[in-house]
């Protein structure tokens, strides 16, 4: 079993190299896979009312076409993946400015803790979280302006997410083999 850990933490860090080179291509697949995800839960509907379960409602299996439909339009239609990618570029670049100010107030909230304490306790720490609030709301900016630049950002993040997963899988794997397991 080590082995084919090993090997899939092997494959993970490749694909995840792969999705580094492509981040555009990598963010707009977000869509068939939430597509999928929406078909199969609207199949799971479906089927959990037939099944005929106490508290079920007939509005269950309207949600479950409706999803399905959804699902296949993700799939599918690639205007409504590439609107999908769109609005998921805008919702990021809000989050990721709404976190920069965030980080912003917290830094005045440190100043002002900062100048209470003794001259020896001092440091500039809220200096550093007051330019990274900075750089934050400018990344967000620059994603809300160039919903393309979000778009790759997303494709970085899971092209990081799935290298550092291979990379775990790899180190899980040679501890259990070391472990002789």
């Amino acid at each position: 079993m080590s082995i084919v850990t090993f090997i899939l933490g092997i494959l993970l860090i490749m694909g995840g190299i792969g999705c580094f080179f492509t981040p555009i291509a990598t963010s707009q697949s977000l869509s068939w896979i939430f597509g999928i995800c929406i078909i199969v839960a609207g199949v799971s509907a479906i089927i959990q009312f037939a099944a005929g379960r106490k508290g079920r409602s007939g509005w269950e299996v309207v949600e479950g076409i409706l999803g399905i439909i959804f699902g296949f339009l993700l799939v599918f239609n690639t205007r409504f993946a590439f609107f999908t990618n769109i609005v998921l570029a805008y919702v990021i670049a809000i989050g990721i400015t709404a976190y920069g100010v965030c980080k912003i107030i917290a830094s005045f909230k440190m100043r002002k803790l900062n100048k209470a304490l003794p001259d020896e306790m001092k440091s500039g720490a809220w200096l550093v979280s007051f330019i990274v609030g900075i750089l934050i709301v400018i990344a967000g900016l620059v994603c809300f302006f160039e919903p393309l630049a979000g778009m790759a950002m997303v494709g970085y993040l899971i092209a990081f997410y799935i290298i550092s997963s291979g990379i775990d899988m790899i180190a899980a794997s040679i501890m259990s083999m070391r472990m002789g397991h």
